[in-house]
């Protein structure tokens, strides 16, 4: 549907924001996904503060990629990709507030769940990119259709996997020390292999 309105460019375009944002993404959680998930035992505490740690890096991120957006677009020499960077940025913060309580539903075997959650999210990305376009048939549609997409995982993901879980006002960073050593080797590793994907 999208390709019968928009030019080839306007994929092209996307595409550069896609290999952005991926390469961005090893940093969003910073390896503390999967640190969840191999540690048996994890307190409230702990939990809450891992959950702001989460959102804090999120938000860190996407303040630093709103930063670097000009340069970057500067580097593809892409002067439309530095306000596609900046909106869709915000799709880091969006995913951080709800990445943990998809993790622990993973942790939890609930695949049945999270299998309806994205889909019900990428039909809410699909039907929000199709709309768009036929009020502004540019590539801001695709984008629409991403932010549309994490925004729906996020509630969806409050709604059905939190199960009354609220995050304590809490970020310790000493109580979750060893997440972040464990998740450390986990982002390096991640950050080796996206490179060599995307060089």
């Amino acid at each position: 549907i999208l390709a019968r309105v928009l030019a080839p460019a306007d994929f092209g375009l996307m595409a550069l924001v896609v290999a952005v944002i991926g390469f961005s993404q090893i940093f969003t959680d910073m390896g503390v996904s999967n640190a969840i998930i191999h540690h048996q035992e994890i307190s409230q505490e702990e939990l809450s503060s891992l959950y702001w740690l989460n959102v804090s890096a999120g938000g860190i991120l996407m303040l630093l990629l709103m930063a670097v957006s000009s340069p970057i677009a500067s580097f593809y020499q892409e002067p439309l990709l530095q306000p596609l960077l900046v909106v869709v940025s915000v799709t880091f913060l969006i995913s951080a507030l709800g990445q943990q309580l998809i993790v622990i539903a993973e942790k939890n075997l609930q695949f049945s769940l999270l299998t309806k959650i994205e889909l019900a999210s990428s039909i809410a990305g699909f039907v929000t990119a199709v709309t768009w376009i036929f009020f502004s048939p540019t590539v801001t549609a695709i984008v629409a259709g991403l932010i549309a997409s994490s925004f729906t995982m996020t509630m969806l993901s409050w709604l059905f996997l939190a199960k009354g879980w609220v995050p304590q006002l809490r970020l310790k960073v000493i109580e979750i020390r060893h997440f972040l050593s464990f998740g450390g080797f986990t982002m390096a590793d991640n950050f080796v292999n996206t490179f060599n994907r995307q060089s």
